[in-house]
C-alpha cells in the first residue's frame, strides 16, 4: 500500500512538474510576442513621426539655452569648438546604457544599475583625460581647458544613468523602451549644452548670462 502511494506521488510531482514547466513556456511566449507587437509599432508611421516631432520641438529649446548664455560664448569662444564633442560623447556614452538595458530588459535579465555606475565613473577618468589632452593639443588656455574637462565628466556621469533609469523608467510605464535610443540623444544634447555652459560660467567666472 505505501509503495503505491509512494508511486502515486512521484507521478503527481511530476504531473505538477511538467504544468509548471509548460506555464513557463506559455509566459515566454506571451512575452515574445508582445514584444514583437511592440517592436512592430516602431515600423509604424504615426508612433514614429509622433516622437520625432515631439522630440524636435524639445530639442529646439537648445537655442534657447545658447541665446541664455551668449555672453559668455562671446567672451570665450573657443567653448563652442568643442560643444559638439562633449554633447556627442554624452549621447554616445547614453546610448551605450541604452542598448544593454534594452537589451536585458528583452532577455528578462536583471539590469546592474551598480555596474552601470562603475563604469559610468570609469568612462568619466578616460573621456576627462582624453579631452584635457585634446584641448591642450589645440592650445587652449589652461582656466578654460579646465571648464571644458569638468563638463565632459559631468556629461558622461549623467549620460550612463540617464540611459540606464530612461529605459527602465519606460518599460515601468508600459511604454516600448527601445523609444529611449532617440529620446537619450535629444536629452544629452539639451543637457550637454546647458552643463558645458553652466560650469564653463563657474569656472571661467567673467562671462554674463544675459
Amino acid at each position: 500500500m505505501s509503495s503505491k502511494t509512494h508511486d502515486l506521488a512521484e507521478r503527481v510531482a511530476a504531473l505538477e512538474q511538467e504544468l509548471l514547466e509548460k506555464d513557463q513556456e506559455l509566459r515566454l511566449a506571451h512575452a515574445a510576442i508582445e514584444a514583437e507587437e511592440e517592436a512592430e509599432s516602431l515600423h509604424r508611421f504615426g508612433p514614429r513621426c509622433g516622437w520625432l516631432v515631439g522630440l524636435l520641438i524639445f530639442q529646439s529649446s537648445s537655442s534657447l539655452i545658447l541665446e541664455y548664455f551668449s555672453g559668455l560664448i562671446e567672451q570665450h569662444q573657443q567653448i563652442v569648438f568643442f560643444l559638439t564633442m562633449l554633447v556627442g560623447a554624452g549621447g554616445n556614452a547614453g546610448g551605450q546604457s541604452v542598448v544593454l538595458v534594452v537589451r536585458s530588459l528583452a532577455l528578462g535579465r536583471e539590469v546592474d544599475f551598480l555596474g552601470q555606475l562603475q563604469t559610468a565613473c570609469g568612462l568619466v577618468l578616460v573621456l576627462t583625460v582624453v579631452t584635457f589632452g585634446r584641448a591642450w593639443a589645440q592650445g587652449v588656455d589652461m582656466v578654460t581647458t579646465l571648464a571644458i574637462g569638468c563638463s565632459m565628466a559631468g556629461i558622461v556621469f549623467i549620460s550612463v544613468i540617464v540611459g540606464t533609469l530612461l529605459p527602465l523608467s519606460l518599460f515601468k510605464l508600459g511604454i516600448d523602451p527601445a523609444h529611449s535610443s532617440a529620446a537619450i540623444q535629444v536629452l544629452m544634447d539639451i543637457s550637454g549644452i546647458s552643463l558645458t555652459c553652466a560650469i564653463s560660467l563657474l569656472i571661467l567666472g567673467d562671462g554674463s548670462a544675459e
